[in-house]
């Protein structure tokens, strides 16, 4: 427990030593005042991966009455983490970015040796049977013009996969092809039975979709599915009567996605980013019964909450 302590007390002291004046053309990010604030740290498992890590909760203004300037947060809490990782030899993020991106690749590869002929279900089947999550982005007509590739709680579009952008959907057959130099490309395709009518057919209503893929830094992004009746419950209840005087509507609507999909750290990290006070989400999580539109209603309200400017502040 003590190299908790010790590694949270320098990462406030690597945090507050960063300035992004140059970047942001404030001077109020010079420099952020933590150390001298009141901020708690407290160590716990991800909901998903079970990896410990520290979640430090600080207040915004210091014990001489000064404001920390929160603006890009994120960005500030990644260079603070890189420099504690360089300083104590541990894998930087963003090799850890491309050891996952170079995972991938190779599998996709493989995918496509051992695959007779090429088919997109038959590729996504395959990468799903290997622990990966893949979001397809189709056309009208059914066919594929962009797909991406989730790990963990990372997802990588296919343009940042293999060599060349060989893994894109434009040129992922042509890759399969020189894989496979003795093999047809496809099967000719069969004749429709003249006996089966359109007519016939009662096409069947399926319900609609929408695909966010939401990045709470430079290295975390999260993809989330949610139906369209859900999502426009989202959109119409998030609000920024409460919330910070800087924050966006699109930050509380994506903090109520991700606790939709049930990110509940990210949206955590999406709310502080949007300079909200945060709120108490022990034991938050979806009722065994409720359905997706009330669980869009409460995730809407909860963001609200997460989002709410900090006693004192004002537009």
């Amino acid at each position: 427990m003590d190299d908790w302590v010790d590694l949270a007390d320098e990462f406030i002291r690597v945090f507050d030593s960063i300035n992004l004046s140059q970047k942001t053309k404030r001077a109020s990010s010079k420099q952020t005042n933590l150390n001298g604030s009141q901020y708690i740290a407290v160590l716990h498992r991800d909901s998903k991966s079970g990896i410990l890590h520290l979640h430090i909760d600080a207040n915004r203004v210091d014990m001489d009455g000064k404001i920390n300037d929160s603006h890009k947060i994120g960005e500030r809490a990644v260079m603070a983490a890189n420099i504690i990782n360089e300083r104590r030899g541990w894998v930087q993020s963003e090799e850890i970015s491309i050891r996952h991106k170079q995972e991938i690749s190779d599998c996709c590869m493989e995918i496509l040796r051992t695959i007779n002929e090429f088919s997109w279900q038959k590729y996504e089947t395959e990468l799903v049977k290997r622990g990966y999550k893949v979001h397809l982005q189709e056309k009208d007509d059914g066919g594929v013009y962009g797909y991406s590739i989730k790990r963990g709680n990372s997802t990588y579009k296919s343009s940042v996969l293999g060599i060349g952008r060989n893994l894109t959907p434009s040129k992922i057959e042509a890759t399969w092809a020189k894989l496979h130099p003795q093999e047809r490309k496809s099967e000719p395709a069969k004749p429709v039975s003249r006996q089966t009518r359109p007519a016939d057919i009662t096409p069947i209503s399926q319900p609609v979709i929408k695909h966010y893929d939401i990045a709470t830094d430079e290295y975390h992004s999260y993809h989330v599915e949610i139906p369209e009746v859900a999502d426009n419950i989202i959109r119409q209840d998030c609000s920024l009567e409460e919330a910070h005087p800087l924050a966006k509507i699109k930050e509380i609507q994506y903090t109520s996605l991700l606790l939709f999909a049930g990110y509940l750290d990210a949206a955590t990290s999406m709310a502080v980013s949007s300079g909200g006070g945060g709120s108490d989400t022990g034991g938050w999580g979806r009722d065994k019964d409720e359905d997706e539109l009330e669980w869009a209603r409460r995730c809407a309200k909860m963001a609200n909450s997460m989002c709410k400017r900090r006693k004192g502040l004002h537009r």
